[in-house]
C-alpha cells in the first residue's frame, strides 16, 4: 500500500480505508507493507498525532521523512513526483517484490511515472466491530453526551467544509433535543463561538471507536452537512451499521448513496434540513424504517466480506491480463 496519509498520521476517510484494508488483508493470511508520508501530516498538524491505532502483525508500516521537511509535500504537490523520497520509494518498491501494488491517494506522496491501469469503484467496508480499532483520547466527562435527552449526531473534522456552521444555527432553534459534534480541527473555535449560549450543543473532540459506536447507536439520526463534494461518506454507512438514519446535503455523491439505500433524508437549504430533523424527530416509525433500510444496505454492499470479494476479484482479474499481455509479447 502506497498512499499520503495512514493512520495515526492522518485527517480523514482516506488513510482510514487504508488502514481497515490493510489489517484485513493481513488477518486473511496476507502480508502487508504500508508506506505513506509522514511530512505530508506533519505540515498541516505540526502540534503530533492523536491516539493510536493498531496493526496486525502481518502489517508492517514504513513511514517516508525528509530533512527537507515541508518542502518535501509541497514539491510533490507541485510536480507529482516523489522529490526527496524518490530514492527510498523506489527501493522499498523493488525490494518488497511484492504480488500486488495498490497505489492510494498520491497527491503528496507522489509518483514517478504514468500508470496504465483501470480505475474501478469498489465500494467502502466496516471492520468486524469486535476488531476494530480504538484511539486512546477520552471523551471528556462532564460533556460526554450521555444524559436522556434525544440528539443528532454530527461525526467529522471540524473544517468550514464540512458545512457544520450551517447546522448549529439550527439546531439552536431546537432547544427540544441536542446536537453533539463528534471530532476536532482547526475551525472547532469558530464553531464554539457560533455555539455560544446555546446548551443543546455539544462538543466532544475525538471519541474512541466505541464510544462513537455508542452514539450512531442513540441518536435520532446523524447530520452530513457538508459544503465540499465528497466522493463517499464513510459516516454513512458507520450510521447504517447500527440501523441510524442520516440527513445529507444535496451535493456531490452522498445523496445519491441515501437515495439508493432508502436510509436517510436528502436536503437542500436550511430551511428542508430543519424540517428533516423535526420530521425524524417526532416520527420514531419514520426513523425505524429509515433506519432498516440503511442496514440492508450495509449488509448487501459495505460489510467486509462484500468488500473483499471485489476487491480480489479486481487483483485476479488483473493479474489475468497482465499475463496475457506476457504471453502475447513473447
Amino acid at each position: 500500500m502506497v498512499s499520503t496519509f495512514y493512520p495515526p498520521y492522518n485527517f480523514g476517510g482516506d488513510g482510514i480505508y487504508i488502514h481497515r484494508l490493510s489489517n484485513e488483508l493481513a488477518r486473511r493470511g496476507h502480508h502487508v507493507d504500508v508506506v505513506h508520508c509522514e511530512d505530508a501530516y506533519s505540515v498541516m498538524q505540526p502540534g503530533g498525532v492523536n491516539g493510536t491505532y493498531a496493526n496486525h502483525p502481518n502489517v508492517n508500516v514504513h513511514r517516508l521523512k525528509s530533512p527537507a521537511s515541508f518542502m518535501s509535500p509541497l514539491l510533490t504537490q507541485q510536480t507529482g513526483t516523489a522529490v526527496f523520497k524518490r530514492k527510498k520509494l523506489k527501493r522499498l518498491l523493488e525490494e518488497g517484490e511484492y504480488d500486488v501494488i495498490h497505489f492510494h491517494n498520491m497527491s503528496l506522496i507522489g509518483i514517478d511515472s504514468g500508470l496504465d491501469i483501470p480505475m474501478r469503484h469498489i465500494p467502502y467496508f466496516l471492520p468486524r466491530i469486535e476488531e476494530e480499532v480504538e484511539t486512546e483520547t477520552a471523551l471528556d466527562p462532564s460533556n460526554n453526551g450521555n444524559s436522556d435527552r434525544p440528539f443528532f449526531l454530527f461525526v467529522g473534522r471540524l473544517e468550514k467544509i464540512k458545512g457544520v456552521q450551517n447546522l448549529i444555527p439550527v439546531a439552536r432553534k431546537r432547544p427540544d433535543y441536542d446536537l453533539v459534534i463528534a471530532g476536532d480541527g482547526e475551525y472547532r473555535q469558530s464553531l464554539e463561538d457560533l455555539a455560544s449560549g446555546a446548551k443543546n450543543i455539544k462538543f466532544l473532540g475525538r471519541v474512541d471507536q466505541r464510544q462513537l459506536r455508542e452514539l450512531y447507536r442513540r441518536a435520532i439520526a446523524v447530520v452530513v452537512p457538508s459544503i465540499c463534494y465528497e466522493t463517499f461518506g464513510i459516516i454513512i454507512i458507520e450510521a447504517f451499521s447500527v440501523k441510524t438514519p442520516v440527513i445529507v446535503n444535496n451535493l456531490g455523491a452522498l445523496p445519491e448513496v441515501v437515495e439508493d439505500s432508502g436510509g436517510g433524508l436528502v436536503y437542500s437549504g436550511l430551511d428542508e434540513l430543519a424540517a428533516a430533523m423535526d420530521r425524524l424527530a417526532s416520527e420514531p416509525g419514520l426513523r425505524g424504517r429509515l433506519g432498516i433500510s440503511g442496514h440492508d444496505a450495509y449488509l448487501k454492499y459495505w460489510t467486509e466480506d462484500a468488500h473483499m470479494a471485489q476487491y480480489m476479484g479486481l487483483v485476479r482479474e488483473m493479474q489475468k491480463k497482465r499475463g496475457a499481455n506476457n504471453a502475447h509479447q513473447n
